[in-house]
């Protein structure tokens, strides 16, 4: 623990390749036959949704996959904690099969940061 004196750690934020490593495996786990299965049995708008938030975070990582420029780099790593936080607990939910209506708002949310750094379509 540490004393009052001492300030207290920031968590550090991962870099780019770490952040775009994270958005494949979620895109993976989207596309998985265990979440599928789960998201033909929402209402049909929430299906809907879910399925045009994953082929927008295909997009936005095919994107991100091209991008050279530094200072997009730099604006991804500054939303690094963010969307590590959204990542994961979309994740935590997609692997435990839970709360399938969520998951286009989820979705929606890592979608959003990553609107913060690369132009949406």
């Amino acid at each position: 623990m540490t004393s009052p004196s001492e300030p207290t750690p920031q968590p550090t934020s991962p870099s780019f390749a770490e952040l775009l490593a994270r958005l494949r495996l979620l895109e993976n786990q989207l596309y998985s036959s265990e979440v599928v299965e789960q998201a033909k049995q929402l209402p049909d708008d929430e299906k809907q949704s879910f399925a045009s938030g994953r082929i927008h975070l295909t997009t936005l990582i095919t994107e991100l996959n091209t991008a050279e420029l530094a200072s997009i780099r730099e604006q991804l790593e500054a939303e690094g904690a963010a969307l590590v936080q959204g990542i994961d607990d979309l994740n935590g939910s997609l692997a435990r099969l839970e709360n399938a209506n969520s998951w286009a708002q989820a979705l929606n949310g890592v979608i959003g940061l990553l609107g913060k750094v690369v132009p949406l379509l």
